[in-house]
């Protein structure tokens, strides 16, 4: 990676943005999901359920805060 000088902020603030014509994009938008997807450690609920009342929702709903900071991170080296 070449190394480059700015004379000011804007100039290098500039430099960072990509066009939509930019191959290096699309790794960039990958390594952007993939990294907060490990940082939120959020799965989302799928499926449709059914509940007998109000209360019994709320339980499973509680339960979504619980079952989220008891993951662990997942581990780059996986992959």
């Amino acid at each position: 990676m070449p190394v480059q000088k700015f004379r000011t902020h804007d100039e290098a603030r500039q430099a960072l943005w990509k066009t939509s014509d930019d191959p290096r994009l699309l790794p960039t938008l990958i390594g952007l999901f993939d990294f907060s997807r490990r940082l939120a450690r959020v799965r989302p609920v799928t499926g449709l359920r059914r509940f007998r009342s109000l209360e019994e929702a709320q339980r499973e709903r509680d339960g979504w805060s619980v079952d989220l900071y008891s993951q662990p991170l997942d581990d780059p080296s996986e992959k």
